[in-house]
């Protein structure tokens, strides 16, 4: 259940974003991690966009919540560090508003501007194991929702490429709840696919078509990565 305070100041970014298209928060506690509450209309591809922009600015997603409001609105909150540990300070956030706002309004090319800002040496020295990417797909914990649950290493941007890779595929992402512990992510995607009547992707073809992407997007991120 959401705390009073918090609820209020979901609210408050609510409205806002009902009129003006997009609302932010970054909240410093006077300990712990810092909490990032962005607030969108929602739409296809829109936790691509919201963690290209966080990427691209070296802010570390530690784990998320994604989900959508009445309305039509989506409100995603994301427990966040700098690359180097601690809360984005000030200036490094507000470049990554500023990219997000050129992202919603299609001003930026959210693919580019990762590839362009997220270095290959970022992770190039980490002397952490690896770890083998699998993917599971699960249509029985969720009444309406095909759940995707994939299991990676951690690179810089890898959220990015996984949401982009889902949207893609034209699988509609409902809820998201992302996890990171040392340099291995635990992500669960609930999934619908637009245009049915029943929300779940049961087809086995598109179930092997979204597969198929997600690592495609896998393996070419951390080509990438070096």
């Amino acid at each position: 259940m959401t705390a009073p305070p918090a609820a209020a100041r979901h609210l408050s970014l609510w409205l806002q974003a009902r009129r003006s298209g997009f609302a932010a928060e970054l909240h410093r506690p006077p300990s712990g991690e810092a909490v990032l509450t962005l607030v969108a209309p929602d739409r296809p591809g829109l936790l691509a966009l919201f963690s290209a922009a966080l990427a691209a600015n070296g802010i570390d997603i530690l784990s998320a919540e994604v989900a959508s409001l009445a309305g039509g609105i989506a409100l995603d909150q994301f427990h966040v560090r700098e690359s180097g540990g601690g809360p984005p300070d000030q200036r490094r956030w507000e470049s990554a508003r500023l990219d997000l706002g050129r992202l919603l309004a299609s001003e930026e090319d959210a693919g580019k501007l990762v590839h362009r800002r997220v270095h290959r040496a970022s992770w190039a020295a980490s002397a952490a194991p690896a770890v083998q990417t699998r993917l599971h797909f699960d249509n029985l914990s969720s009444a309406s929702l095909t759940v995707l649950d994939v299991f990676t290493q951690d690179r810089p941007g890898l959220l990015y490429s996984i949401a982009e890779a889902l949207h893609g595929a034209g699988a509609s992402i409902e809820l998201a709840r992302i996890a990171t512990e040392g340099n291995k992510v635990t992500d669960a995607f609930y999934l619908r696919q637009p245009g049915s009547v029943g929300g779940k992707i049961v087809d086995a073809a598109r179930l092997a078509e979204i597969e198929a992407a997600v690592l495609a997007a896998i393996d070419e991120h951390a080509r990438r990565a070096g």
